[in-house]
């Protein structure tokens, strides 16, 4: 037995010839180089020593492989590369079992296929991230799968990145067998031990799985038109593709050429960029996160399009909820709807419909707010109207659990002003979704003057629990990403009255890798929440100039929900409205315009730079903790493609001396709109590059 202080991987002697290779690499025993030249030394070993008749591979801890060592990227390759390894491990004389606990993702994921068996706890996952972070699976991951899983499932699980449970897994042929967790040593050890003796059951030699050929076809034709340029997802279905019609040695090569190819691309810079920004953006300064409080329960106040998402969300995870509405047909309205969203995800995550039910049992509908009593977190989730949000907090101060948490939703508004509605405004935060509350990733939490730190540290512990991606934000109006949303909105309805159609800037970001563009983006969150805001800074004195937004709303245009806005919507389908190029043909006249024809390459410089100068005011007031964190933002809640990092990793990559070159040139020769921030012009006479900035004002929690 090897000493575990020194080395990454343990060996230990079982009875009945089974030697265990344990990797002990904390925290998710990461396939770094010295645990690959540990275990290909351990395995040549052991192909020698008689003692020996079959292996076993685990993780310390209960756990297995959490993927490769991404901080290894970066740099030149380091022998011995992990197809090397796995070669090795395939071609042992001696059986090899892989006992798998938690998680088995990336090169873990692959390191099980190349075992001759495999045995998971029921609680663990399998998955291959790669194309999350621009490669593919690169030790023959892809050619191993197709042989034990049928392909049209292979390319779902390659292209999308998404892990499944071991009980999926099972089922689809990915694990031998599926253990309770405190089973998973014993019968793997016992499996080993009877299969010694025995020829190895190698991946490689088998062949391709039995599929539905037109069923891959249309699967492979999905996911080619939902990469949105990201190279990596078009390259994971060409390989499972590839390894379909070839023989392994020859799909092994290729995809091993493909994911080296991918490993220096500046998409896969971009999204380790996002990998670790992510991460950082968790570490907030002065913060210890194990002040956050536990939650059971939540309350939810509000049973609208939002209220109804964020309660999707929270049973998701298994939260214990009460949603709350004084209006009883949208309570009644709530339960079908949050069902269907449930099922929706069912679909995805392969659910049983006992697993549905058994999360919407978790849900309360309620018409009194005496209700949130018992709730250890209480969500503000009503209309965005200050007026009804001020009368809803002062009943969430006299009915809410002393100890409880209280958190709005606002999207704009000011927290720290709600905050004193409240005795103790030291209980509040902002914890603000973006809708569809249920699947968009993003949270920002919103820290007022007087947001304790363990309220601080406990609504960034619940977003993470949903599997959201939390980003601090002090207060503003629109906080980070809204604020930017403004200002990207104003530049674009700017182009519109220039010459540019809403539905050629939508077509163009959207070429650019944008989720969607600004004008459906605006469909669907609702044309009346920035018609409410602009109202509002309207009553406060600053009178803004009247948009073609605020015309559509005046019609009562306000997005997907009531079936028109920027588009019309008839059965599921966006369609351009000839009425909506009306209304803009004569608002440009009303403007003395000349209408002209806008390039696409004008369309998205003048979106990057907006973004870029927004989020440079934003470090500059101290609402963000850093760059990244903006970058991480955009991504998660505006859709900004995570391949080109976020705006401001992007703008760095560009080069800010062009895109304040062609910020500036207008062809119609007026002077741009973008009055660019100290910031900007800071880096773009000293060369620092934007996305690595900390804020330059502002408070930390301390």
């Amino acid at each position: 037995m090897t000493d575990p202080t020194h080395s990454p991987i343990q060996f230990e002697r079982h009875g009945n010839g089974v030697g265990v290779l344990v990797i002990n690499n904390p925290p998710v025993n990461a396939l770094s180089q010295p645990v690959r030249s540990a275990l290909l030394h351990w395995l040549e070993r052991l192909q020698s020593d008689p003692l020996v008749r079959s292996i076993v591979i685990t993780g310390r801890d209960r756990s297995f492989i959490g993927g490769a060592d991404i901080r290894e990227m970066d740099g030149p390759l380091l022998e011995p590369g992990l197809p090397t390894v796995l070669d090795a491990l395939e071609s042992s004389a001696k059986p090899v079992v892989a006992a798998i606990g938690k998680v088995a993702l990336g090169g873990g994921a692959e390191l099980a296929l190349a075992c001759h068996k495999r045995v998971a706890s029921t609680n663990a996952k399998l998955g291959f991230p790669e194309v999350k972070l621009g490669i593919i699976p690169g030790a023959a991951g892809v050619p191993r799968l197709v042989r034990l899983v049928d392909p049209t499932i292979a390319l779902e699980l390659v292209a999308s990145g998404k892990p499944i449970d071991v009980i999926r897994a099972a089922q689809i042929g990915a694990i031998d067998e599926a253990v309770p967790d405190d089973q998973l040593w014993e019968t793997s050890i016992a499996l080993a031990s009877g299969l010694a003796g025995s020829p190895p059951r190698r991946t490689s030699e088998l062949a391709i799985a039995s599929f539905n050929q037109v069923d891959f076809d249309k699967a492979y034709a999905r996911w080619s038109a939902k990469a949105r340029g990201q190279v990596s997802v078009i390259s994971a279905v060409e390989v499972v593709k590839h390894a379909v019609g070839t023989s392994f040695e020859v799909s092994a090569a290729h995809t091993r050429e493909v994911f080296l190819k991918l490993r220096q691309s500046e998409q896969a810079a971009a999204l380790r960029y996002q990998f670790f920004s992510e991460r950082a953006a968790q570490r907030v300064p002065g913060l210890d996160g194990s002040l956050a409080r536990a939650v059971t329960k939540v309350a939810i106040i509000g049973a609208g399009t939002m209220g109804c998402g964020i309660a999707g969300a929270c049973l998701r995870a298994g939260y214990s909820t009460v949603l709350i509405d004084s209006n009883a047909p949208m309570r009644d309205a709530a339960r079908p709807k949050i069902a269907e969203s449930l099922s929706r995800t069912a679909k995805v995550e392969l659910w049983s419909e006992a697993e549905v039910n058994a999360r919407l049992s978790r849900l309360t509908l309620s018409g009194a707010l005496t209700d949130i009593g018992t709730a250890d977190l209480v969500i503000e989730a009503v209309y965005e109207d200050e007026g009804v949000k001020k009368s809803i907090m002062a009943l969430i101060d006299e009915h809410a659990a002393p100890n409880a948490v209280v958190a709005t939703n606002t999207s704009y508004l000011d927290v720290d002003g709600l905050a004193a509605l409240l005795r103790e405004p030291s209980r509040f935060v902002g914890i603000h979704f973006f809708a569809p509350a249920e699947i968009m990733r993003l949270v920002e939490v919103v820290r007022g003057r007087k947001s304790g730190l363990d309220i601080l540290a406990t609504a960034i512990a619940f977003a993470r629990s949903l599997g959201k991606v939390p980003v601090v934000s002090s207060v503003c109006d629109g906080f980070i990403v809204n604020r930017i949303l403004a200002a990207y909105r104003r530049e674009m309805e700017s182009l519109v009255l220039e010459g540019a159609s809403p539905y050629q800037i939508d077509e163009a970001l959207e070429s650019f890798g944008m989720a969607m563009g600004p004008f459906a983006t605006a469909d669907l969150s609702g044309l009346d929440i920035a018609w409410a805001r602009r109202k509002r800074i309207a009553a406060a004195g600053v009178t803004p100039e009247v948009t073609v937004a605020d015309q559509l709303c005046e019609l009562g245009r306000f997005g997907r929900k009531v079936g028109a806005g920027w588009y019309q919507y008839h059965e599921g389908l966006r369609k351009p409205d000839p009425l909506v190029l009306d209304l803009i043909t004569e608002a440009s006249a009303r403007c003395d315009m000349f209408r002209r024809t806008v390039s696409a390459e004008e369309i998205t410089a003048q979106a990057l730079a907006t973004m870029v100068n927004e989020a440079c005011g934003i470090l500059e007031d101290g609402i963000a903790l850093r760059a990244s964190d903006i970058d991480v933002a955009i991504v998660n809640g505006l859709g900004f493609p995570a391949w080109r990092g976020g705006p401001l990793y992007c703008a760095d990559q560009f080069g800010l001396a062009a895109l304040n070159d062609h910020a500036a040139r207008r062809p119609n020769g007026t002077s741009s709109t973008i009055d660019w921030s100290p910031l900007f012009r800071q880096c773009l006479a000293s060369g620092e590059r934007i996305s690595d900035l900390p804020q330059t004002a502002g408070n930390s929690p301390t």
